[in-house]
């Protein structure tokens, strides 16, 4: 969810040349996966100490970040002066 969210405002963002903004979207849905990551830590810290779900959830939200990019250009909803290179690179 955060996810469509931070690519909605990201295209939207892109597309009315406010370039500025884009900074402030990346940093919050930075901190956002930061502190919803760091609360499943402890409460999975709290029921196993053996099982590590922060590498999964990373791996996770990196393969849905890479999944809904592409699927956001394959289905036309990336701004004009969007480059799906980005996407591949990152």
């Amino acid at each position: 969810m955060y996810t469509i969210v931070f690519r909605t405002l990201l295209s939207y963002s892109l597309s009315i040349e406010s370039y500025s903004v884009v900074w402030i979207y990346a940093a919050v849905y930075a901190l956002v996966i930061f502190i919803t990551a760091w609360n499943l830590g402890k409460a999975d810290n709290l029921k196993s100490y053996i099982f590590d779900a922060g590498l999964k959830f990373h791996v996770v939200t990196f393969f849905f970040l890479g999944l809904i990019s592409e699927l956001w250009f394959v289905l036309g909803f990336a701004a004009a002066n969007e480059s799906i290179k980005v996407v591949h690179v990152t």
